[in-house]
């Protein structure tokens, strides 16, 4: 067996992304996002065992891709007045994915 590869993993993130904005959660089905990402499913199990894995794989990328904005934003402005609130926004994402 081969090992996974983050590009096709991205793939199908995004491609879940992309399926919920045009359908919704309710509507999304996995054969879209294997349609969307151009794998099979097989190869989409490899990465995510249900479509709820897939979808807390999206919220979780979500939520570490708004931390690390913030993260930037702090670091590029030290001792900005919205500075207390966004490392509590930062602390907050970041035990939000540890907690899914």
């Amino acid at each position: 067996m081969t090992a996974p590869n983050p590009e096709t993993e991205a793939r199908a993130l995004d491609a879940a992304l992309t399926a919920v904005g045009r359908r919704g959660v309710r509507r999304l089905t996995v054969g879209s996002v294997c349609a969307q990402a151009g794998v099979s499913r097989a190869t989409l199990y490899r990465y995510f065992t249900s479509k709820d894995e897939l979808l807390e794989a999206v919220g979780r990328r979500a939520v570490n891709g708004v931390a690390a904005a913030l993260e930037q934003a702090v670091a590029e402005r030290p001792g900005f007045p919205g500075t207390a609130l966004a490392e509590n926004l930062i602390r907050a994402a970041h035990a939000a994915c540890w907690y899914s």
